[in-house]
């Protein structure tokens, strides 16, 4: 079984996608309930079960659940965004703890950075 944070965005989504295309759909996809209204590109993703970030770290804690790696792409990729602690929770916080979680279970885990890591940009560009 395969893990995908942030499953319900653009990234996330299109991976779920490659990793269907090549024959997995034994996947947890993690992300919030309330983003599937707006996710109109997951039309045709196979997923076992979505699960919000809180829920899915906290099984994760209990038992590896026999993952096979994780694809770490959930964040706040708002660059507006003006809430540091909400920052620092999703995009650090969080991070870290499953990072300390695959560590101690040996389960491999791939960081995709975003938006979430280096910000808006200071050059508009066209």
């Amino acid at each position: 079984m395969y893990v995908v944070t942030g499953g319900l965005g653009f990234i996330g989504s299109n991976l779920i996608k490659a990793l269907n295309a090549r024959g997995i759909k034994d996947i947890v996809n993690v992300d919030y309930q309330e983003k599937l209204e707006e996710s109109f590109w997951l039309d045709g993703l196979i997923f076992d079960e979505l699960l919000s970030p809180d829920e899915f770290l906290s099984e994760f804690k209990q038992t590896n659940q026999g993952i096979d790696g994780i694809f770490h792409n959930g964040a706040c990729t708002d660059t507006t965004e003006w809430n540091g602690e909400l920052m620092m929770q999703q995009n650090y916080l969080y991070s870290k703890s499953l990072l300390d979680v695959c560590v101690t279970k040996s389960i491999p885990l791939v960081y995709a950075s975003s938006a979430s890591v280096y910000g808006a940009s200071h050059n508009n560009c066209d």
